[in-house]
Formats: structure tokens, C-alpha cells, sequence
């Protein structure tokens, strides 16, 4: 039985052992046919088809594990988030752009992206994480686990509109070093605040009113410095490894040195 949380950090580690070999096919010979393959995927997912492969496997094997607790997550769903990261990092999708390398769309898509990620952000926080209380029978189309087609239409909008702004907001945010320490060392981050999370569970229990809020901003405190510290020693070891590489080449790489420019 899952213990909370430990849904998403299985999808992370599957996706990421399938990345290499996804992104290696796909700069070879193209992405069209892992998009389209992705999306067939996502499409029946919301038909149901990860509930049928679940009933298929517990009446060949006996499995007794309920599938709420397998996971809250449906990977046949949320495969197609992590393809359409692979490919659009990877430089599988031609983004128009303009003199300045800027991201260039039609004004008519801009506005549409614009005013779909303003409704959104207003809804989802006047509304909660249950969109449509008078029509519940419209709230799958919103679904999370699931990643529910208007989801979709709202991360699209979204990313439309980071690659249109992004690169000049970049230029006015002011750096915040401890963020980025914390961003490049994501992965390490997120697994160490799971332990930190199931320790706070269980030693003080669920959060609640009842509890004094100096615990609450107690544990707040230390769990962030407990990642922080995971991700400065991440940083630490990565750059050691990468000053490890350039000391000792690999053979190939230190021919190649070697022979200098033909």
C-alpha cells in the first residue's frame, strides 16, 4: 500500500529509466509517431483502459492490492505530459520565432491563451479544486489524476504563454540563488521532502487546528532546511563529477582532444 505521497515518485523514476531510449529514437527518426502514439494513449485513458488493464492483471495474478492504492496518478495519462516535454526540449516541435529568437504566435492564439490562463487562475481559486458544483457530472473533464482534456487546454495555454513572456520576464525577475539551488537539484529535493513528509507524519501526526501553530512553522522550517541542504550537497557532487570528467576524459573524447581541429 502506497504510504502518501509515494505515488508520483515511482511515475518520476519510470519515466526517466524510458527517457533515453524515447529520446534517443525520437532525434533519430523523428517524434511524430511517439506523439501520436502518446496521444492514442492519453485518449484512452480517459476511457478507462489503465481500470481494464488493472482488472486484467488481478484476475491473472490474484493481486489484492486495491488499485485506489496503486497510485492516484494514471501513467497511461500522464505519459503524454512527459512525451510532449521530451519532444518539445528535445527540439521535436518547430516553434515559430521572431528576429530577437523570441517565440512568435498568432495574435489571435495569444489573446486565446491569454484569457484561458487568467479564467483559469481566477476558478481555480474562487472555485477550489472542485471546478463545477452545480454540474459534478462536468468535473472529469477538469480531472487531475486523470489529466482531463480542459486541464490539457489550460497547460497548453500556459505554456503559450511562458514561451511568449518567459524570456522577458527573465530578464526583470531578480536571481534568487536559493531557489535555483533548489530547482537544479529538483529530483534530489522532491525525494528528500517525501522522508521529511513521512516523518512529520509520523511523529507529530495530521495537521489540524488543534495543533499549536509553532509546530507548524517549526516543521515548516526545518523541512526546508533539510532540502536545501540535500541540494547544496547534490550541487557539490555534481560539480565534482563534472571536474572529475575533465581531468580524465574518456578515451575517445581524449583522442579526439589530442588529434585537434581537421
Amino acid at each position: 500500500y502506497n504510504p502518501p505521497l509515494l505515488d508520483i515518485l515511482p511515475l518520476y523514476v519510470l519515466f526517466m529509466l524510458l527517457s533515453p531510449f524515447v529520446m534517443a529514437h525520437g532525434m533519430r527518426r523523428g517524434w511524430a509517431g511517439w506523439m501520436a502514439a502518446s496521444v492514442l494513449l492519453w485518449l484512452t485513458a480517459q476511457f478507462g483502459l489503465s481500470h481494464a488493464l488493472y482488472d486484467a492483471l488481478r484476475a491473472l495474478t490474484g493481486l489484492k492490492v486495491p488499485l485506489s492504492q496503486i497510485g492516484a496518478f494514471d501513467p497511461l495519462a500522464w505519459q503524454f505530459m512527459w512525451m510532449f516535454g521530451l519532444a518539445l526540449g528535445a527540439g521535436g516541435m518547430a516553434v515559430p520565432k521572431g528576429p530577437n529568437g523570441v517565440p512568435r504566435f498568432p495574435h489571435w492564439l495569444l489573446a486565446m491563451a491569454v484569457a484561458i490562463g487568467v479564467a483559469g487562475l481566477v476558478w481555480r481559486h474562487t472555485s477550489g479544486q472542485t471546478p463545477f458544483l452545480v454540474w459534478p457530472q462536468f468535473n472529469p473533464l477538469f480531472d487531475k489524476w486523470h489529466l482531463g482534456p480542459l486541464r490539457l487546454v489550460n497547460f497548453f495555454a500556459l505554456v503559450v504563454l511562458v514561451l511568449r513572456f518567459g524570456p522577458a520576464l527573465l530578464t526583470l525577475k531578480p536571481r534568487w540563488p536559493w531557489l535555483e539551488i533548489l530547482g537544479a537539484a529538483s529530483l534530489a529535493v522532491f525525494c528528500a521532502h517525501l522522508v521529511v513528509v513521512l516523518l512529520a507524519l509520523a511523529l507529530f501526526g495530521a495537521g489540524g487546528p488543534q495543533r499549536p501553530v509553532w509546530i507548524d512553522l517549526a516543521l515548516l522550517a526545518v523541512a526546508f532546511a533539510v532540502i536545501y541542504g540535500v541540494a547544496w550537497i547534490s550541487r557539490l557532487v555534481d560539480r565534482s563529477r563534472a571536474a572529475g570528467r575533465r581531468a580524465n576524459p574518456p578515451p575517445a573524447a581524449k583522442a579526439v582532444n589530442e588529434a585537434g581541429p581537421r
